[in-house]
């Protein structure tokens, strides 16, 4: 008797495993979310083309432990990942520290939710938007549209300074054409007179701080 399998689609991506970094393609059913294909049961992860070396032959199939993985970083776009969208979700840029490393990006939580709060209750892979690794410490090069992370692998979350806006709505800042910017030498000869001396701009003091991973 013949087993039903529906059709199948493939992700590429690197995976760090144990302090090492491997290539390999995952496998899943076409429909479904690259997300819930992470989260499932299985103690394993079914992988073809793997590369283990970057300079040694790729093997055909590879058993990964899904514990064991501690960073996915796809090499497709974002929208082949089928993820679920939140509405409204506010971007909060974040350093993750594992052991072999750290990767920043951007973590979308639900307005009035802290990073904090979220973390405690994560027990499976951290969704990280515009990820970027420190120059020529990782495998993946440049900027990657997202990465998991296992949540049971992170040592260690810094919040850097949170936007205001949600992910969908971040427009660039402008000025208004042709009108000088106030306090600067241009608006003083305006109105004619001096520009108006001031201290050093005062910043905002941006909360920085730590959330240490206690699960063994």
């Amino acid at each position: 008797m013949s087993v039903y399998r529906p059709p199948q689609r493939s992700i590429t991506a690197h995976v760090l495993a144990a302090s090492r970094w491997i290539r390999g393609t995952f496998h899943l059913p076409k429909l479904h979310s690259f997300l819930d294909y992470l989260g499932k049961e299985a103690a394993f992860y079914r992988l073809t083309d793997v590369a283990l070396d970057p300079d040694g032959p790729e093997a055909p199939f590879f058993a990964l432990r899904r514990s064991s993985a501690s960073i996915i970083a796809p090499e497709c776009r974002e929208a082949e990942l089928k993820l679920e969208s939140v509405p409204g979700a506010m971007p909060h840029p974040v350093d993750c520290l594992v052991e072999a490393g750290m990767v920043s990006g951007l973590l979308a939580l639900l307005p009035n939710v802290r990073v904090s709060d979220y973390l405690m209750h994560q027990e499976g892979f951290v969704v990280l938007r515009a990820a970027s690794f420190p120059p020529g410490s990782l495998p993946p090069s440049g900027p990657v549209d997202v990465v998991f992370i296992n949540a049971r692998a992170l040592v260690g979350v810094r919040e850097r300074n949170p936007s205001a806006q949600p992910l969908e709505a971040r427009p660039a800042k402008a000025t208004a054409p042709g009108r000088p910017r106030a306090g600067t030498a241009e608006a003083a000869a305006e109105k004619g007179k001096a520009p108006e001396r001031k201290g050093e701009t005062e910043q905002e003091p941006v909360e920085e701080w730590v959330v240490a991973s206690q699960r063994d």
